[in-house]
């Protein structure tokens, strides 16, 4: 009966250990977290965001976005904003593709303050000196 109650109790701890280690596992924290120029990606609030009211439902961003940042909700027929995140720092082609204007970015300018107060030029230019095999090319001259 004791070996019984202590072999139970060593299956739940084991158990217990095994649900900890999968619920690590699928939270993601492991993970390497996006960045961009070294600022981690969920510091930056840059994401489209669609006027409701302007949005004729057409697609154009939905089908033009490389990144899979909007989805589609059929039943509405409008474009939503799915996976924000995703969205490349500085990108704005979906505004500028928008034949209503329904989408809109952060100014420039808040992107501006994010390069000199974080020092994304300087970590851009040791991006490249790291990594000048990757990003060598030559100027084409015109004829």
């Amino acid at each position: 009966m004791l070996r019984a109650t202590v072999r139970n109790r060593i299956e739940y701890c084991i158990l217990i250990v095994v649900i900890r280690e999968v619920e690590w596992l699928f939270s993601q924290e492991h993970l390497p977290q996006p960045s961009w120029h070294g600022i981690p990606r969920k510091n930056i609030d840059w994401y489209p965001v669609i006027e409701p009211e302007l949005c004729i439902g057409c697609g154009i961003c939905v089908l033009g976005c490389g990144r899979q940042v909007f989805k589609f909700d059929y039943e509405n027929n409008v474009p939503i904003v799915a996976d924000a995140l995703n969205c490349l720092v500085g990108c704005t082609t979906c505004e500028n593709t928008c034949p209503q204007h329904a989408i809109s970015f952060p100014p420039m300018s808040y992107l501006h303050k994010i390069i000199k107060k974080r020092g994304v030029i300087q970590h851009s230019r040791t991006e490249l000196m790291s990594n000048m095999q990757k990003y060598t090319g030559k100027k084409q001259l015109k004829t």
